[in-house]
């Protein structure tokens, strides 16, 4: 029996009154990040995009303020955004944790005061 096809992987779009700060992707595996950018004061979104190709498989985003679990499909691709609220200008760096199996877009995007 063959496996469910999957959909395909899109990266985020930048929402309205957003301004994005970072975008990675297409990339597979782990990623250690690049150097870090640069973000003005104000709401910070960071989405994930993701789909494994074996089972359901974790992928974990580490940045300056903490981490986020994605759970990542192997039927159709995952979304998850998660905000804060009023963070201050600084630097962003982020790190991706997961199996060699997923597929991901990331994006940062901070508000537009």
């Amino acid at each position: 029996m063959e496996p469910p096809s999957q959909g395909p992987l899109t990266a985020p779009e930048v929402d309205p009154g957003q301004r994005e700060v970072l975008a990675e992707g297409p990339r597979r595996g782990p990623w250690q990040g690049g150097t870090p950018v640069t973000h003005p004061e104000g709401d910070l979104s960071i989405t994930v995009h993701c789909l494994s190709q074996s089972n359901l498989t974790d992928l974990t985003v580490t940045f300056d303020g903490g981490e986020f679990g994605v759970p990542c499909s192997n039927l159709h691709q995952t979304t998850v955004t998660n905000v804060w609220e009023a963070t201050s200008a600084g630097q962003l760096s982020l790190t991706v944790t997961t199996e060699e199996t997923v597929r991901w877009y990331i994006s940062a995007q901070v508000a537009q005061s």
